[in-house]
């Protein structure tokens, strides 16, 4: 079983964070607006 470190190390926080946050999120502005500021952050 791949522990959350090795999977930062691998894919990059940013990359686990986001697919993180993709999961949590409902289908609705929320979603929108949170993957729209991790792309301009980027």
């Amino acid at each position: 079983a791949r522990t959350l470190g090795e999977r930062i190390a691998r894919r990059g926080i940013a990359e686990v964070f986001r697919s993180v946050v993709r999961g949590m999120l409902p289908r609705n502005r929320l979603r929108k607006t949170m993957l729209a500021n991790l792309s301009c952050e980027e």
